[in-house]
């Protein structure tokens, strides 16, 4: 009798040991799989990983609508155009936007916001200033430099972050053109959403700028 129940002690320690390794095998394949599902989406790779589980399908589709967004070209075919001798410059714009000039502090203001005061620099998406401007960047941090050409001059486009919201905060260009003449050029996206797409929109009217 006494062996019976060694026996039967022995058998059920060895389910429980079964059972038991058999559940740690499979979280332990699980963190697996989920360590590599992470390192797909961090590293922006879509591989296909049939055992653990990972489809390409979703990730492809979504990578390849954000390529078609930012490729996407922006029509220019009715934006006006802005022309002034006093500035030296002639640049084109999109036709819901404001543009207003003030000789005194030798500004021209670009406003998208056509409900906006025109004239207000805190409003103001787009200013052009006909010396460099030395900007007091306060709570903003330097994040990318890069090389931008206007009307066939080189020169450098420094983009600032915001110090307490993760968001573009200034986009800054100063110019010297053909004639020596110097140029500063500030853009203020928009946050919550439309700041990519501004972005965007300015490099084109940066593109499309001519000193005259």
């Amino acid at each position: 009798m006494r062996n019976k129940w060694i026996q039967l002690t022995i058998l059920i320690l060895a389910v429980v040991l079964v059972v038991g390794g058999g559940f740690w095998w499979r979280n332990n394949q699980k963190g697996e799989k989920e360590v590599v599902s992470k390192e797909v989406v961090s590293g922006n790779k879509i591989e296909i990983v049939e055992d653990e589980g990972v489809s390409d399908e979703g990730g492809s589709e979504e990578e390849t609508e954000a390529e078609l967004v930012s490729e996407e070209e922006i029509d220019t075919s009715d934006w006006k155009s802005f022309q002034s001798s006093e500035f030296n410059i002639a640049f084109k714009y999109p036709p819901s936007w404001n543009v207003s000039t003030t000789l005194r502090d030798n500004t021209i203001v670009l406003v998208k916001d056509a409900d906006l005061q025109i004239g207000s620099r805190e409003n103001a998406v787009l200013e052009i200033i006909n010396n460099y401007w030395e900007h007091g960047i306060m709570d903003m941090s330097l994040t990318e430099k890069r090389e931008v050409e206007i009307d066939g001059v080189t020169t450098t486009l420094s983009q600032f972050q915001l110090d307490f919201m993760d968001a573009v905060g200034l986009l800054l260009i100063n110019i010297e053109d053909k004639q020596n003449r110097r140029h500063g050029i500030e853009f203020q996206p928009s946050f919550f959403g439309e700041a990519e797409n501004d972005i965007r929109i300015f490099e084109k009217i940066i593109s499309s700028i001519k000193f005259i």
